[in-house]
C-alpha cells in the first residue's frame, strides 16, 4: 500500500509506523486516511470539515462493532505526516459519547481547527438522533463556522450533552469539563461498550469516505 501513496522517506516512515501500532482491524482505515491525506498534500482538493463517528468513552480511543479501535495518538501521527492536509481541516465533529472529555487536545493535531462539536455525555445513534445534529452542524460550519453554538441542539434528542468549542466563543457546555473521575470513567467504558454494541452496532467504525462533501471515518 505505501508504495501506491508516493511518500517522501520521512513520509513513509511515519506511515509505516502508524500502520503498525494500528490493530489488523484498524489498518485500512489508517490506511484509508493516509491515502486521502497523501492526495491532498499534493494539491488535490480536501473537504474542511470532519466527522468521526464511533464507540467512544472518555478516552483517546475509538472503536467498532468488533472492529478495531483508532486511536488520537494514531491520527495525530498521520496528521505529522502531511501538514498541508491536516492544516485544511477546520470543523471536527464526534459522534461519540464522552468525546467532550478531552476535546481539547484535537487542535494539536489538527493546527487551523475553528470549531468542535462533541459531547459532554451520550451521544444519539445513527438512528436516533445523529443525523438531525449533523445536518445542524453541517449548516452552522459552512463559511468560517461563526454561527456554531450548542443551542443549536437545543429541544433535540441528547441535545443537553452537546458541547462545542469555537476559536471565537471558546467551549460552550452544560456539564464542567471532568466530571467524571478515572474511577467514572472505567465504569462508564464498560458499560457503555457493551450497551452500545448490543443496542446501536451500526455505530461502527467500518470505513472511510466522503460524506455529504465532508471527511468521514465511521460504518
Amino acid at each position: 500500500m505505501l508504495a501506491k501513496l508516493k511518500l517522501s522517506e520521512s513520509q513513509r516512515r511515519v506511515v509505516g509506523a502508524t500502520l503498525a501500532s494500528g490493530g489488523n482491524n484498524s489498518r485500512d482505515e489508517l490506511g484509508q486516511l493516509a491515502l486521502m491525506w497523501a492526495r491532498a498534500e499534493r494539491g488535490h482538493v480536501l473537504p474542511n470539515r470532519m466527522v468521526i463517528s464511533a464507540h467512544h468513552a472518555g478516552t483517546r480511543e475509538f472503536w467498532g462493532h468488533h472492529n478495531g479501535i483508532i486511536s488520537f495518538n494514531e491520527i495525530k501521527s498521520l496528521a505529522s505526516a502531511f501538514p498541508h492536509a491536516a492544516a485544511a481541516i477546520q470543523h471536527l465533529h464526534f459522534s461519540a459519547c464522552y468525546s467532550a472529555l478531552n476535546m481539547m487536545i484535537w487542535p494539536s493535531a489538527f493546527p487551523s481547527l475553528m470549531t468542535m462539536w462533541a459531547y459532554s455525555g451520550s451521544a444519539p445513534g445513527s438512528a436516533s438522533g445523529a443525523g438531525v445534529h449533523l445536518r445542524i452542524w453541517e449548516r452552522a460550519t459552512r463559511g468560517d463556522g461563526i454561527r456554531l453554538h450548542r443551542t443549536r441542539a437545543k429541544n433535540t434528542r441528547k441535545g443537553a450533552n452537546v458541547t462545542v468549542w469555537s476559536r471565537a466563543y471558546g467551549v460552550e457546555e452544560e456539564v464542567a469539563a471532568g466530571t467524571l473521575q478515572p474511577d467514572d470513567l472505567i465504569i462508564v467504558r464498560a458499560g457503555e461498550r457493551e450497551q452500545l454494541e448490543k443496542e446501536e452496532p451500526q455505530r461502527l467504525i467500518r470505513g472511510l469516505r466522503l460524506h455529504g462533501g465532508d471527511l468521514r471515518v465511521d460504518g
